[in-house]
């Protein structure tokens, strides 16, 4: 669709497994530039991809002389704010619900739940996840294993149990001590305990930066 800096914007109009593939093939296609890049001692890069679904207005917008075709919805601001979260919670792909139960065969793809989070800008909370392929075979592992923990500790956030929840993200951080979502979730409880559970909790994260 276009470029927006540093990013691409794309859009799918068959399938969600359309676009989680083309995600996977863009992170195995950057394995084979990094290994190319420390041969000639450069840093390697890391991306993160933000997918969502859903309806949008298609069309094309500008002026005489600079057009452009484009989407514009509330869904494509979520994908966007997926993007941004990948960051926060060190996934290469993030998806939201709305596209994991569009997936025509959800056991073909590793996938672990990431957070239940109100995004910028929006009033509704979202669950997202992290699709694990493309991401080394190691780390896929212990992402899984990980995973079981962060699931647990959800459950518990829920209901207020801050402690039980705690205890569930250490033992996942025995298991992976490089989890970045997992450090995320007990950022999350440590404001808990410092601040204050707000007052009609339900376990949703708002995440203010975009």
């Amino acid at each position: 669709d276009k470029y927006i800096g540093d990013a691409i914007m794309a859009t799918f109009a068959y399938s969600v497994d359309d676009s989680v593939q083309a995600a996977i093939e863009m992170l195995q296609a950057l394995e084979i530039y990094n290994e190319h890049r420390k041969k000639s001692s450069y840093p390697a890069i890391s991306i993160g991809i933000g997918i969502n679904t859903g309806e949008l207005m298609l069309g094309t917008i500008g002026g005489k002389d600079r057009m452009e075709g484009t989407v514009i919805s509330d869904a494509v601001n979520l994908a966007a704010r997926l993007e941004s979260l990948t960051k926060l919670y060190g996934a290469s792909i993030a998806t939201s619900q709305y596209s994991l139960e569009k997936l025509t065969n959800k056991n073909k793809f590793q996938t672990r739940i990431l957070d239940l989070v109100k995004v910028k800008g929006k009033t509704e909370p979202v669950t997202i996840y992290e699709i694990l392929d493309g991401e080394p075979n190691d780390i896929q592992e212990l992402k899984l294993k990980s995973g079981i923990f962060i699931e647990a500790a959800l459950t518990f956030r829920k209901i207020n149990n801050l402690s039980e929840a705690r205890k569930h993200l250490i033992q996942g951080l025995e298991i992976f001590p490089d989890d970045k979502a997992i450090k995320q979730h007990l950022h999350v409880l440590d404001n808990l305990e410092k601040f204050g559970i707000p007052e009609a909790w339900q376990g949703v994260v708002t995440l203010d930066s975009k």
